[in-house]
């Protein structure tokens, strides 16, 4: 077993080959580096996660595994012919029950992280046990000079809006009574923020907004 919930301000994890078939980071939402691979672990849902940027979770049990974090594109493709070390690559490969892979963008994920098995696809919205219940939520404009909307796609009740700066420090918090499209205004410096997004209706998002 391995209980790292008190550790809130945890940033690198390396937990391989220790065997253990759970693994909650649901309160390290800081990571930024995730080493798990060799272990038995079947569910892992990242989409809380929106600074990491390497992970290693190949040769597990995983079922399910949501990536959709906003972040994506932030990840280290591939190694650099200087480093020869594996660690700074994306692999979820040898987990032979992991059909579908939840992720920012389908497209880029084929074209950047090969370290797949041939069962294995990305997708939007895999509807596993790792799936959030998220509308999809859209930004505009985005990248965006000072403020910007979100479209619910529907009406929402109990809405938290939360702006989350690249350092993983909460800058804004907002909350609506009742809305399908809510507007947030960045009085921060250029740069990239992660908008979080809960609903009483049990939706969550997390959204990379860029600000020039």
């Amino acid at each position: 077993e391995l209980d790292v919930s008190k550790n809130t301000q945890l940033k690198e994890l390396i937990c391989h080959f220790l065997n253990i078939d759970n693994l909650d980071l649901s309160n390290n939402i800081l990571l930024t580096d995730l080493i798990c691979n060799n272990n038995q672990l079947t569910f892992l849902n990242l989409s809380e996660h929106s600074n990491l940027s390497v992970l290693r979770c190949d040769n597990n049990q995983l079922k399910c595994l949501n990536l959709r974090n906003g972040n994506n594109h932030n990840f280290k493709i591939n190694n650099p012919p200087q480093m020869q070390s594996s660690y700074y690559v994306f692999f979820a490969d040898n987990n032979p029950d992991l059909t579908c892979i939840e992720v920012d963008d389908p497209s880029w994920s084929v074209a950047n992280w090969p370290r797949v098995d041939t069962q294995t696809s990305f997708s939007y919205n895999c509807s596993n046990d790792c799936s959030g219940k998220s509308k999809y939520f859209i930004p505009y404009p985005n990248p965006t000079h000072e403020s910007f909307k979100v479209d619910l796609g529907m009406m929402k009740t109990e809405i938290i809006a939360s702006l989350i700066n690249s350092l993983g420090k909460e800058i804004l918090l907002q909350n609506f009574n009742s809305a399908n499209i809510i507007s947030i205004n960045i009085s921060a410096p250029a740069g990239i923020y992660f908008l979080k997004i809960r609903t009483s209706e049990g939706d969550s998002e997390i959204m990379k907004i860029v600000k020039e």
